[in-house]
């Protein structure tokens, strides 16, 4: 199936009934622009409560520092990251403000939309969106959106400004709704029923595979952190991640956890040879108790040490005051401490090893390109699908039945148009005219009774067409997600298995061919008896989830034959 050739042919099938029906003025241009965007890349939007750090994850993934960061609450903008060269480098912002107008724009433009006073979030309001550019190969096929946090800004000024700027907020949330076709949404380490509210509004309980979560700052808690390793610490976050999944009621696909700002300092460290320095100097302590004296806490690390011999020990080591200031420069030291641990018992590879598996970034790259970024024509296609679909559906259940009161006068409103001179027109011939377009309004926006059915028939088939597109779409989508599942647990099944779980997936065409009913009834009994024996862990749940899948699978081939 070409996705994109068989969602054209059902969007052009649309737009021809719109051109005709009594509503072109009303939806001409909605379907136009879906019909343009099948072709372009997806919109992924990145949403989440103020300071839940997206920005700071965009530009993570990006790989660039472009994305605004700020401590406090950055801009009330949205910020579009799409690929392309910037013409001119002194002005490399496009403003699209809510008039429609563009404009390119300097980075001092960018500083003056930062803060929360008046004036800032005037200016802010005025603008619907920002875009940047870059040659990033991220951006080939998906547009980044970075939203504005949720529960955001402005209580501490008037309540007129504060109205505004939340309607603004609220009517931009709805069209980023609308328009992505992917959501990425971060959530605190601490579950927050904000986080939940966000969850709510920005996900659809109908195609939860769209929408992932990310648990950011999981770095917050390493303060507390006693004993043990980051491969149980990262197994520990992946529980509480689980744990949170079942609370949103599976509104997401899936949580992950990530530290941003570990995986930003163990790169910059990684490239300025910083690390080499750390653990040259960390590893000067050999009595453990010392070690792990000045590890414990930022106070023993950065402040000078008491009873003086304890402090001139270490400055005989290497680690005076002033060196140990040095060490953690540039370095919360929260990320330090575990950097320098992993640093102490581990060699330079196996530690960056370690600790960029427990930051999580890489990981999630992998999953965002096999499940976001390789599904990007689907998911685009799919969500082209669903919009005409609520449109066609919306004038089938509102827009049709308003006309049918009129169904029984249109004979006797035509004829009365007929029997009318029009003579307050002086000349003959627009009289005439204007009866003729009289004469055709009347007819192309009153329908009588049979015309009704008709048209019923007509909207019902359209809307059937477009509901076998997505189904279609919906099943590629889910073998795209059985094959991912299992590609990223092999180890839970056995070699045939796999190979049988591939052909249901409809990875091997020839395979699925030959099957005869019998077989795939045979094959249906196994997997279900296999999915009774699935263990209660985290490796049982998973295998469950792939068999099942597999199993809805069989269903449908049976249903087929």
């Amino acid at each position: 199936m070409d996705i994109i050739e068989t969602t054209r042919r059902i969007l052009t099938k649309v737009k021809d009934y719109i051109l005709n029906s009594p509503w072109r003025s009303e939806y001409e241009a909605e379907i136009e622009r879906i019909l343009l965007n099948i072709d372009q890349p997806c919109e992924l939007a990145v949403v989440g409560l103020v300071k839940a750090g997206k920005s700071s994850f965009i530009n993570a993934l990006l790989g660039e520092d472009l994305a605004v960061v700020d401590v406090t609450e950055a801009t009330a903008t949205i910020n579009y990251f799409r690929y392309g060269v910037v013409k001119d480098p002194d002005k490399p912002i496009k403003v699209v403000w809510n008039d429609g107008r563009e404009e390119w724009q300097t980075r001092q433009f960018l500083d003056s939309l930062q803060g929360s006073t008046q004036d800032v979030l005037e200016r802010a309001a005025n603008i619907d969106h920002l875009e940047y550019f870059l040659p990033n190969e991220l951006l080939e096929h998906i547009t980044i959106v970075d939203t504005p946090g949720t529960n955001s800004v402005v209580k501490e000024h008037s309540d007129r400004l504060s109205d505004y700027l939340s309607q603004q907020n609220i009517q931009k949330s709805n069209n980023i709704k609308q328009r992505a076709d992917a959501v990425i949404v971060l959530v605190g380490h601490v579950q927050k029923m904000g986080d939940e509210d966000v969850v709510n509004k920005f996900t659809d309980t109908t195609n939860p595979f769209n929408f992932i979560g990310i648990m950011s700052k999981i770095d917050n808690e390493w303060e507390g952190k006693e004993g043990g390793t980051l491969e149980e610490e990262c197994n520990q976050w992946k529980r509480r991640c689980t744990t949170y999944s079942e609370r949103l009621n599976d509104r997401l696909h899936s949580i992950h956890p990530v530290s941003v700002l570990l995986h930003q300092k163990v790169e910059e460290l990684l490239q300025n040879g910083r690390l080499i320095e750390i653990q040259s100097a960390i590893r000067q302590i050999r009595d453990k108790d010392y070690y792990d004296f000045l590890l414990r806490s930022s106070v023993a690390f950065e402040k000078k040490i008491e009873p003086d011999e304890l402090e001139a020990y270490y400055e005989c080591i290497g680690l005076s005051l002033d060196a140990r200031k040095r060490l953690t420069e540039g370095i919360p030291f929260t990320v330090f401490k575990v950097i320098a641990d992993e640093l102490y018992h581990h060699s330079i590879t196996d530690a960056v090893a370690h600790l960029k598996k427990y930051a999580g970034m890489d990981a999630l790259n992998h999953i965002l390109q096999q499940q976001f970024f390789n599904r990007s024509r689907i998911m685009r296609c799919y969500s082209s699908l669903q919009k005409v679909h609520s449109i066609i559906a919306g004038i089938l259940e509102i827009k049709i039945p308003l006309l049918r009161k009129n169904a029984p006068y249109k004979e006797r409103i035509l004829q009365e148009i007929d029997n009318l001179t029009f003579d307050f027109y002086r000349n003959k011939l627009d009289g005439t005219e204007f009866k003729s377009l009289l004469h055709h309004f009347v007819k192309n926006s009153i329908w009588t009774e049979q015309e009704y059915k008709s048209q019923i028939g007509t909207v019902e088939t359209l809307i059937l067409d477009i509901e076998n597109g997505i189904a279609q779409l919906t099943e590629s989508n889910e073998k795209s997600e059985g094959l991912l599942l299992l590609q990223q647990n092999r180890d839970l099944f056995k070699e045939d298995e796999i190979r049988q779980l591939e052909t249901i997936f409809g990875r091997n065409k020839t395979d699925i061919g030959i099957l005869t009913r019998d077989d795939i009834c045979q094959q249906k009994v196994t997997w279900a008896m296999k999915r009774e024996f699935c263990s209660t862990d985290s490796k049982g749940l998973v295998r469950r989830k792939i068999i099942e899948l597999a199993l809805d699978f069989y269903d449908r081939l049976i249903d087929k034959i």
